[in-house]
């Protein structure tokens, strides 16, 4: 018998408690969501039969007010890409910040803001796939004190 395929789709409620452990196992020590988070940021899951590979979570927004002259009303923000480690090194990053981007371009954004710390190399690689620049730094940007670079491209 074959292996059950790979789905990416928007989360179901009672996934969230996989969802939740997924992000405890990337980043055991960073303070928990609140309860529902993940239901107000729409987030896509992949998913190999029953086993939750990873997510990636974003929201719709105004611009910073940098870009608001440029007439855009609304963007994606990205709130991570989270592969378990177990699953790491075999494209389902990629998948998922595609299929991310892919939503975003049929929500008809026209700017996607995402943001990752400096060494996070299959992160930066995947913004630099999507030609995304980066836009900025914001020092101590994530739970652990670490720097992170802002990226901004098109869907």
């Amino acid at each position: 018998m074959g292996q059950a395929p790979q789905v990416i789709r928007p989360m179901a409620q009672a996934e969230e408690i996989d969802v939740r452990r997924v992000y405890e196992v990337c980043h055991p020590r960073w303070p928990r969501k609140p309860q529902h988070w993940y239901q107000a940021h729409p987030t896509l899951v992949l998913f190999h039969g029953a086993t939750l590979l990873g997510f990636p979570a974003y929201s719709v927004g105004p611009p910073p007010t940098t870009l608001a002259s440029s007439g855009e009303t609304e963007l994606m923000y990205g709130h991570g890409v989270y592969v378990h480690p177990d699953h790491r090194g075999k494209g389902y990053g990629q998948q998922l910040a595609d299929a991310r981007l892919k939503v975003c371009g049929a929500l008809g954004l026209l700017t996607f803001v995402g943001m990752t710390q400096p060494d996070n190399a299959p992160m930066r690689a995947i913004f630099a796939r999507h030609k995304m620049k980066t836009w900025g730094q914001v020092p101590s940007a994530y739970p652990d004190g670490a720097e992170a670079r802002i990226y901004m491209g098109k869907p």
